[in-house]
């Protein structure tokens, strides 16, 4: 009986290890993927500014032939 507690235990402790290592591995895919979605939220930000910057260009110009 005491053996098999002492093996259980054992595997119980290995899952746990193995679990910690698992844990470990995606904090850091958590950590790339907020580095990824803030990176791609300032591009987004850059892009918008630039389309609105080249429509505010052609209203101008379109108030001006107009």
């Amino acid at each position: 009986m005491e053996d098999m507690l002492k093996q259980i235990l054992g595997e119980v402790k290995e899952m746990r290890s193995e679990m910690k290592s698992d844990i470990e591995e995606l904090k850091v895919g958590q950590s790339r993927i907020e580095e990824k979605l803030d990176n791609l939220t300032t591009e987004t930000r850059s892009n918008h500014k630039q389309l609105t910057e080249r429509m505010d260009d052609h209203q101008r110009v379109i108030e001006a032939v107009g």
